[in-house]
């Protein structure tokens, strides 16, 4: 969960757009899976790093 905020506070320092897009799909039901898809890429980008 805390690792989560992190990558939450992360996104907002690097990329504001998409921070705030990804949050108010999270903040609706059908945005969910997407938030959950986009949090799982930008880990992948981060192990590739």
């Amino acid at each position: 969960m805390y690792f989560f905020i992190l990558i939450h506070i992360f996104n907002l320092f690097q990329y504001p757009d998409f921070y705030l897009v990804s949050f108010s799909l999270y903040l609706s039901q059908t945005g969910h899976i997407i938030f959950l898809f986009s949090f799982i890429l930008f880990v992948l980008i981060i192990m590739n790093l």
